[in-house]
């Protein structure tokens, strides 16, 4: 259930984010055309990471660390405009989550020593699941806590 609605609220997130781009580059390419060239694709993975303060005293930031930071980092890094490329796992979950299904392909990924399987979908894709989930019954909701905090005491 966790892990489902994490999956939930990162192509939600995701597709937030493409939406309000499209905005954004449309203004810009008004006044520089070469904007007009510019996308915006996302990588998304699941896994076991850790997140919190890192650093020493007034020099520490905030950040998420493990091996699905980076594979989703390199995912994005292919992914092409106006599309969400899921590790497969992710892939399963959204499936499983709100009936999404993307189109697989294998993949090569620098510090991975095995290829790795992702899912192509697109934004438009997501938003349509999405509004099929928000008219469906909605199941008596419960506190989730999709990340620990490990910060020590």
């Amino acid at each position: 259930e966790d892990e489902l609605t994490a999956v939930r609220l990162a192509l939600e997130a995701a597709q937030e984010v493409y939406e309000l781009f499209c905005g954004l580059r449309d203004r810009w390419a008004e006044h520089t055309p070469l904007f007009r060239d510019v996308g915006l694709g996302c990588g998304i993975a699941s896994g076991t990471v850790v997140a919190g303060t890192f650093g020493a005293s007034g020099l520490s930031e905030f950040s998420v660390i493990g091996a699905p930071v980076n594979l989703a980092s390199r995912i994005q890094g292919i992914a092409p405009d106006g599309r969400i490329m899921l590790c497969s796992r992710t892939a399963e979950l959204a499936l499983l989550g709100i009936g999404l299904r993307g189109t697989e392909s294998i993949h090569e990924f620098k510090g991975f020593k095995q290829p790795i399987t992702v899912s192509l979908v697109t934004v438009s894709n997501v938003a349509a699941k999405m509004r099929a989930r928000e008219n469906a019954p909605v199941p008596q909701a419960r506190p989730v806590s999709a990340v620990r905090d490990l910060t020590p005491r």
